[in-house]
């Protein structure tokens, strides 16, 4: 999909899932909504949005931030395709967000948790590089995008700001140094 993510797109457009992780994400999402069609339960659904931070453990599979920065830190190589965007959510704001869900729970809603801050791939390359001081040759840019991900992703929040008071009070060239800073400590060897 390659417009605006609103709440209500997946129920209005037939999406093609990319690759597992969007797949697990999607069926989730319907298992909530069975329940609630199934046994009447009171639900939510909620979308974070590539949240990252302080605690997140390295593994292959977890975010680009957490990926690039453990690689970064541990000089390893990286693989940047270009053109890519995201919005990248601190840990710190998401967690606000989720918390005043119960404070305004309303069932059936869904919302987008997400930064309002749009950057490039390459972008959040250039901060982690700042904050590690990592060689930049351990980057390798790739021009053609990355097989079975989506390029761009631009997420509309607005429902969770209004209705959650969700705040982007983290800016990436924070987080990212919050998060260096963590992992820095956590990995010392």
């Amino acid at each position: 999909y390659e417009g605006i993510m609103y709440e209500d797109v997946t129920d209005e457009v037939p999406i093609v899932q990319m690759n597992d992780y969007a797949m697990s994400k999607r069926v989730n999402e319907m298992q909530i909504i069975n329940s609630k069609t199934m046994y009447d339960t009171e639900t939510v659904v909620v979308r974070l949005f590539n949240t990252y931070g302080p605690r997140e453990w390295y593994h292959p599979f977890r975010s680009v931030n957490c990926v690039f920065t453990y690689k970064l830190l541990h000089g390893f190589p990286i693989v940047v395709y270009k053109g890519h965007g995201r919005t990248s959510t601190y840990i710190d704001d998401c967690v606000c967000t989720l918390a005043n869900i119960s404070d305004n729970f309303q069932a059936g809603q869904t919302y987008n948790i997400a930064s309002d801050q749009h950057h490039s791939i390459e972008y959040l390359v250039e901060c982690i590089l700042n904050e590690t001081q990592a060689p930049k040759d351990l980057v390798v840019c790739k021009e053609h995008p990355e097989i079975l991900t989506t390029k761009d992703k631009k997420v509309d929040a607005s429902k969770a700001q209004k209705e959650l008071g969700h705040v982007d009070k983290v800016s990436l060239e924070e987080g990212v140094s919050l998060t260096v800073k963590w992992m820095r400590e956590y990995y010392k060897p």
